[in-house]
């Protein structure tokens, strides 16, 4: 014990590490063999941590060491499981849902450790995320059950850390993927649920100093593995506190460290930097209508100048989720801006014209998030819940400027052909559905020019609310009769 405090003395004089080196145990890295890397991994390592907590933890470890690891096990009831074993049945819907989460491809290797051992919590929502795809067989009661297990299953996580891998992957897919049968209201849940993972990876992630050149870093398999985990959580958790216009848990500077690391270390393929591409795009969108830090007009020049670097890296043309997200930002950042120009007067012919470019710009990317939302749907795979939410908000955008719209019939129909093609799946979305039926509405009083009608709209809507305030909002507008319709 004297010696063990002699060291703790003998570290006391030194400077205390910033922030960012107390977060967490730091995994080991293998270095590039060249001249003077050795030296440079040694200027650069990072002193012991001497958060008070942190080296209690320390010490008790040292002197009772590794306190043992949970099993990382989820027993479900008999009866559940021989469902599952049925014809295959639980094999089948995990290997489905492994086919809907490519840009998630770190996870497969993990999950197929899961198949060949007990159930796990990572195995449970790939069930759930399974059975979205499979509707005609779909079994209710089965669904509710695994659902039951894995809401208890997160619950018990806020008391555990550091988590294991498959523990962090389980709460991504949840933050990612609408498992609740059918539809669910609860954005805020996506947003709590993505910020405490988080503060997880903040556990487990190594934090080198920002100077170091990531270029001269291998990372380890699992090391990877957490900074893709951690770009995906960000990405993902940025979107939901954009939703809802609350702050974000996310530390930038970390955030774009991680992001300059998959683009320029080895070991990450093409996919990896399409959601840092994405995470980007994001944390411009976040930085300009949640912390007000860029102005209206600067976040359409940031857009342009992301659209030109990253056009070179990436066929921006080829994939869905980012013409999904480019659309999405597009839509948001003008109906902010238009916001803005509300608020000052606007008394000349220069300033009108402005404002109508931007209900332009508004009505154009609500037509393409619709028409991708369709895309998407035609695909048969799992919408994630982010994007399934801006295709609702799509839809009342467009509602709430159908005054200006060249073509409401073509409107119409559009958002007439998405509602019938989610009837053939488990999602019923009244938001979009009561947008579609005063669309409809529209029509039939543009057919009839000679009765004085007035068109149900949105009192109080303001040109600017979080999309998902709005989408809650509105949910006393929707039909029970459509509803009931769909179901």
């Amino acid at each position: 014990m004297r010696e063990l405090s002699q060291k703790t003395t003998s570290r006391a004089p030194q400077t205390a590490p910033s922030e960012q080196h107390i977060t967490g145990s730091v995994p080991k890295l293998a270095v590039v063999s060249h001249p003077g890397a050795e030296d440079q991994t040694s200027a650069t390592r990072p002193d012991p941590p001497v958060a008070p907590v942190h080296v209690i933890r320390k010490m008790y470890t040292w002197i009772n060491g590794n306190p043992e690891t949970p099993k990382d096990v989820v027993e479900l009831p008999e009866s559940i499981a021989a469902q599952l074993a049925s014809n295959r049945l639980g094999l089948r819907f995990i290997e489905t849902s492994k086919k809907s989460i490519p840009r998630l491809h770190f996870l497969q290797g993990t999950i197929d450790k899961a198949l060949s051992g007990a159930y796990n919590l990572l195995s449970v929502t790939c069930l759930l995320a399974g059975m979205q795809t499979h509707f005609s067989i779909i079994n209710k009661d089965l669904h509710t059950s695994l659902y039951n297990v894995l809401k208890s299953e997160l619950a018990k996580l806020s008391l555990e850390s550091p988590l294991k891998l498959p523990s962090l992957y389980a709460m991504l897919l949840t933050c990612l993927l609408n498992l609740n049968l059918g539809y669910s209201d609860s954005f805020i849940d996506a947003w709590l649920l993505s910020g405490s993972l988080i503060l997880h990876l903040m556990l487990s992630l190594d934090f080198p100093v920002l100077q170091q050149a990531t270029a001269s870093l291998l990372y380890t398999e699992d090391d990877r593995h957490r900074i893709l985990t951690w770009n995906a959580a960000c990405l993902q958790h940025l979107k939901f506190t954009i939703g809802v216009g609350k702050l974000s848990a996310v530390r930038m500077d970390l955030a774009a460290h991680y992001v300059e690391i998959v683009k320029h270390a080895d070991g990450f393929n093409e996919l990896d930097k399409e959601v840092v591409a994405e995470l980007e795009l994001f944390i411009l969108l976040y930085r300009g209508i949640v912390e007000e830090h860029v102005s209206a007009n600067q976040l359409q020049s940031n857009l342009t100048q992301w659209h030109i670097t990253n056009a070179k890296l990436l066929n921006l043309d080829d994939s869905l989720e980012l013409k999904f997200a480019l659309s999405t930002f597009s839509l948001l950042a003008n109906r902010w801006e238009l916001s803005q120009l509300q608020k000052e007067d606007i008394n000349n012919v220069r300033e009108n014209a402005v404002y109508g470019q931007h209900i332009e710009s508004i009505l154009e990317h609500s037509h393409h998030v619709v028409r991708l939302s369709r895309d998407m749907i035609k695909q048969k795979k799992i919408i994630h819940t982010f994007d399934f939410l801006m295709g609702a908000y799509a839809h009342i955008t467009l509602v709430e400027f159908s005054d200006n719209l060249e073509d409401i019939d073509e409107t119409f129909r559009l958002m007439e052909e998405v509602q019938n093609l989610r009837k053939d799946t488990y999602v019923v979305e009244p938001v979009s559905i009561w947008a579609m039926n005063m669309m409809r509405k529209r029509v039939f009083d543009a057919a009839r020019p000679e009765v004085d009608t007035q068109t149900q709209m949105l009192p109080g809507l303001d040109i600017w609310w979080p999309p998902f305030e709005a989408l809650s909002t509105r949910m006393e507008y929707t039909s029970t009769e459509v509803s009931e319709q769909y179901q």
